[in-house]
């Protein structure tokens, strides 16, 4: 099941229609749902709703500026946790050249 973020204009935070599952509330503005069926753009068009955010999303400026620096970091941290990292080595054997292994354990 998808979860997405809501962004509302007001201190709205859920839905009295059942449409979909609050998981998570950072605020009364900001929350995590399980949309079900739901698609991206019929949560957009719910009253209320500023910002709907999928994995890996960026934050739209005007959106942004209307969050306190709390929900801010909030979505920042959900929406990078879905994004791939480039990690120098990724994949790569322990043996591999130009990398050091890691220490033994301790004896």
């Amino acid at each position: 099941m998808a979860e997405l973020i809501l962004i509302f204009s007001t201190d709205a935070g859920g839905d009295p229609r059942g449409r979909y599952r609050v998981t998570q509330r950072f605020s009364p503005r900001v929350v995590i749902v399980e949309a079900g069926d739901m698609t991206k753009e019929a949560l957009r068009s719910e009253n209320g709703v500023l910002a709907v955010l999928g994995p890996g999303d960026d934050v739209a400026d005007d959106v942004r500026r209307t969050l306190t620096p709390t929900e801010a970091l909030a979505v920042d941290a959900c929406t990078e946790r879905s994004r791939r990292k480039e990690r120098p080595g990724d994949g790569l054997s322990w043996e591999a050249g130009g990398f050091v292994p890691p220490d033994p354990p301790p004896s």
